[in-house]
């Protein structure tokens, strides 16, 4: 809807976000359309994700991302306002108590693969709204190491992802084990490469899609 922002990712690294009315409703399902983000050359896009449109002034951002991602999980799951204090502890945040609960509540991860089997999830305040059509900035370093953008798109904490590698092996690990950071990083291992191996797409299995697998295999069991 008109409330929600665009983010399309880059094969180098590059990504951009922003609103939905940047782009205007054409009159035939046939017109060309307007550019997302501008490529270099030989670059492609990977990933394009629908995200809160939030509204973030950049200052209460810089200042909520100095909380520890462990004490924005807590913020996430607080429904009092009276327990804010407890939580934060000694940490000093110059952001009424209401829109430290808004923004946790709010906040969305990004997480990243490379080719070469690296990852990271990344918060989206990271990612600042610009103009559509640009180059975008670094959504991930794409390095000797690292590899080239496999794919980019939203999670939550108790999502697992399927990684499918050029060999035709599949690899399901848990969200939660990939580590949060910054945007402008390398990331860390979600599965060792080895040589002429590589992941060539990445599927999300959101936890009602687990459990759907779960009871579906119970109940395979329970009939054999």
């Amino acid at each position: 809807n008109e409330e929600n922002h665009i983010l399309i990712s880059a094969m180098s690294g590059k990504c951009i976000r922003f609103p939905v009315t940047a782009v205007r409703v054409f009159k035939s399902r046939t017109s060309d359309g307007v550019r997302g983000i501008r490529l270099a050359d030989k670059d492609k896009v990977v990933s394009m994700s629908v995200l809160h449109g939030i509204e973030v002034d950049k200052i209460e951002k810089d200042e909520y991302l100095k909380i520890s991602i462990k004490t924005r999980k807590k913020l996430r799951e607080c429904t009092n306002e009276a327990d804010v204090p407890r939580i934060l502890k000694n940490i000093t945040v110059n952001l009424p108590i209401a829109k430290l609960l808004m923004l946790a509540a709010e906040e969305e991860f990004i997480l990243t693969l490379t080719k070469n089997g690296y990852g990271k999830r990344t918060s989206a305040y990271e990612y600042r709204v610009t103009n559509r059509g640009g180059h975008g900035i670094i959504n991930i370093i794409t390095s000797v190491r690292n590899g080239k953008v496999v794919s980019s798109f939203p999670v939550e904490d108790n999502d697992h992802i399927m990684l499918i590698t050029k060999k035709g092996k599949l690899i399901r690990c848990g969200v939660d084990d990939i580590r949060v950071t910054g945007r402008n990083t390398q990331g860390v291992t979600c599965r060792a490469c080895g040589k002429d191996e590589a992941i060539v797409s990445v599927a999300l299995i959101s936890e009602e899609d687990s459990e759907d697998i779960d009871e579906e295999q119970e109940t395979n069991n329970t009939s054999e």
